[in-house]
């Protein structure tokens, strides 16, 4: 549907009587407005959402550009911003037509920020080249994340920084000024809480950030630093074994929360953080001074960088800044290489000690994540293990003539019964190894077995 409208203008004179009282006196004039043609669904509009009384002698820079979605009748037309809002009721004598070019320009400016929103059901969309208007898995990566205009093309495409994508502008929409100011609350050197993802629809960030995975269940509540922010807004934490993270699934960390963090006592059992991460975050966040503890501990040397991940109990908090471990290890750390476990990581490495004994009873996914299976552990797998160390998501288990690999708690049990009858069995069997035929020998590692399987009674 489309429409033509001659406008006469009527022009508005003042009288003033001999009384001194003042008319106003309306006078007709001829129409020399020429028609306004030819703009149906789809064309792209200037216009000024005024009363119809108003008369709009010319547009001008406080016009409002649009698209028109809908024409109800000859006085009521549906124009919709680019920015989403709808204007439901503009008369044809307050719009006149505009290029898309002027529309786009009008409508935003580089630096601008915006949302990108899902396109995938729009139709119609008419702004841009081929390549920004055609929805593929580039765009639809980029769904509800927050992205910079670096300039606006010729072809009337926005240009994303940061992304190298070209984007129709229909597929964006103005970023609220709360969601600006709340990207602007992350950034490298801030103290943030990771939240419990898997109550959150994250709508920043790359794809692959706003994925809640296991491996971050277990560091719900952590108290980390941010020593990056990529050009995604992916928050990368000094905590090594989190990875890329959405902005939704933090919060700031509060001054009591942050002070907590930093408090160690004997006792605390700790991970040891990668140095080279806090250095960077520190700097970030411009905090004057060095990081706490005396030389000795803040010097990042092998020893620490081999401890990343690993777990300790803390022996002391010196008042210097630094802290010093049950466990044998470097003298002296400075604090601000250590965070305290999760909860969550309490409840799971409660359940095992070094020097446990354990099985593993089953084979798990293939994933190149950290602690991940690989198919060298498939030969483990129902064998007798040791485990050596202790790290942030797991256990490192120890196979004679096999190898090492760490675990996950929850593919462990533990082995190795308390009672006498068992350990005198442990002890014949490896009796039978020494003389015995290999009938007796393979008895007794039946009977072993059986025992091994047996799992330890609660504490």
């Amino acid at each position: 549907m489309s429409f033509t409208i001659k406008r006469e203008i009527k022009a508005i004179t003042t009288m003033v009587r001999s009384t001194g009282e003042e008319v106003v006196v309306p006078e007709q004039l001829p129409s020399t407005v020429a028609p306004f043609v030819g703009l149906g669904v789809g064309g792209w509009v200037k216009f000024k959402d005024l009363f119809r009384s108003s008369v709009m002698k010319e547009f001008d820079h406080s016009c409002k550009l649009g698209k028109i979605v809908a024409i109800h009748n000859a006085e009521h037309v549906h124009v919709r911003e680019l920015d989403g809002h709808e204007h439901t009721g503009i008369y044809p004598h307050h719009m006149a037509p505009a290029t898309p070019y002027e529309v786009v320009s009008g409508s935003y400016k580089a630096g601008d920020k915006v949302v990108v929103v899902d396109g995938s059901k729009m139709k119609d969309v008419t702004l841009g080249s081929r390549c920004g208007r055609e929805w593929d898995a580039g765009h639809a990566a980029l769904v509800g994340q927050l992205c910079t205009i670096e300039s606006i093309c010729s072809d009337c495409d926005l240009y994303l920084k940061g992304h190298g994508r070209y984007i129709s502008p229909e597929y964006v929409r103005k970023a609220t000024s709360s969601e600006i100011a709340a990207v602007a609350d992350c950034k490298a050197g801030d103290s943030v809480v990771l939240l419990d993802g898997r109550k959150i629809t994250a709508k920043r960030g790359s794809l692959e950030a706003r994925i809640w995975t296991s491996r971050l269940t277990s560091l719900i509540g952590l108290v980390a630093k941010i020593y990056s922010v990529d050009r995604d807004g992916d928050l990368w934490l000094v905590e090594r074994s989190v990875g890329a993270v959405s902005p939704d699934f933090v919060r700031k960390a509060t001054p009591a929360e942050v002070e907590a963090s930093k408090k160690f006592v004997k006792g605390d059992r700790v991970i040891v953080l990668d140095g080279e991460r806090v250095m960077t975050a520190h700097r970030a966040a411009g905090i004057p001074g060095s990081l706490r503890g005396t030389m000795t501990g803040c010097e990042w040397n092998a020893d620490k960088r081999a401890a990343v991940g690993k777990s300790f109990v803390v022996s002391r908090g010196w008042d210097d800044g630094d802290v010093s471990f049950l466990d044998e290890f470097a003298s002296f750390i400075s604090a601000d290489y250590l965070r305290h476990v999760t909860a969550n990581e309490r409840a799971g490495l409660g359940a095992f000690s070094v020097g446990d004994y354990v099985v593993c009873d089953t084979t798990h996914e293939e994933c190149n994540r950290d602690p991940g299976w690989v198919s060298d552990m498939n030969k483990t797998v129902g064998g007798v293990g040791r485990i050596t160390d202790s790290v942030s998501t797991g256990f490192q288990v120890s196979y004679e003539s096999i190898g090492k690999y760490i675990y996950k708690p929850e593919w462990l049990r533990r082995v190795a019964p308390r009672d006498d009858e068992t350990i005198a069995l442990l002890n014949s069997t490896l009796a039978a190894f020494n003389g015995s035929s290999v009938e007796k020998k393979t008895a007794a590692i039946v009977a072993l077995t059986s025992a091994l399987g047996k799992r330890k009674a609660d504490d």
